[in-house]
């Protein structure tokens, strides 16, 4: 990659890029694809894989400008899903390590029990047992926090959804510079709702008649020109 960026500012002579390196990076790219756990969503990645590298096959000649940047682009797509990846596994990582500490303290607190049960004094049995509620109890609420299905997965969306807003507002000021940042704010959220979450879903897939009749005129007619630009360029 840091020979594709030399090679596009001119710094050493143009090397093109082979058959062979565009088709290891489509290849990388399914297979990041079949890493989604929905279906759904991995059949739409999918499509939009195949299509894209099927739309510059023929439009893009080898050693150009437009090659040179095609594959930036897409190794950039490829680098944030990978890393889409990574966060989804930590989380679950991070789930299942605390299903696995609650289980233990659940075994320790029914050797407690079974160890006050076994005391024949009055007094000290209802000591044990008053020890062995209030174990249960803390139990059920850790366990309670630990196993609530929502808790975690909370976590984890939410981390994903701020790196996705966070996505596209970038590409939204870089687009409209003039936005304040309620407007970036808003635009952000309402795109990313709509599934316009990547750079490559919202400079190929964003339809502007279609899809944006929740931004302010003089705001949509920027971006219009400016996405017009990007198609000429």
């Amino acid at each position: 990659r840091g020979e594709i960026m030399n090679t596009i500012s001119g710094n050493i002579k143009k090397a093109p890029i082979t058959r062979s390196v565009v088709l290891g990076l489509y290849r990388r790219c399914l297979r990041s694809c079949q890493r989604i756990p929905e279906p759904d969503q991995r059949s739409v990645y999918e499509i939009l894989i195949r299509s894209g590298f099927r739309k510059h096959k023929n439009d893009i000649h080898v050693g150009s400008r437009a090659q040179y940047l095609a594959v930036l682009k897409c190794e950039e797509e490829l680098s944030s899903m990978n890393y889409y990846h990574s966060v989804v596994l930590a989380a679950k990582q991070s789930h299942d390590e605390q299903q696995s500490r609650s289980v233990t303290r659940s075994i320790d607190s029914s050797s407690v029990s079974s160890s006050s049960s076994s005391v024949s004094s009055t007094t000290t049995s209802s000591s044990s047992s008053h020890q062995e509620t209030f174990i249960r109890n803390e139990d059920a609420k850790n366990n309670a926090v630990i196993n609530c299905p929502n808790t975690n997965k909370m976590e984890s969306f939410d981390f994903i959804n701020n790196e996705k807003l966070d996505i596209v507002k970038k590409w939204l000021v870089h687009a409209i510079p003039q936005l304040h940042e309620a407007d970036v704010s808003l635009y952000a959220h309402k795109l990313v709702e709509e599934g316009f979450d990547t750079v490559g879903l919202l400079e190929m897939e964003l339809q502007v008649d279609d899809d944006l009749d929740f931004m302010k005129k003089v705001h949509k007619r920027i971006l219009v020109r400016w996405l017009q630009s990007r198609a000429k360029s």
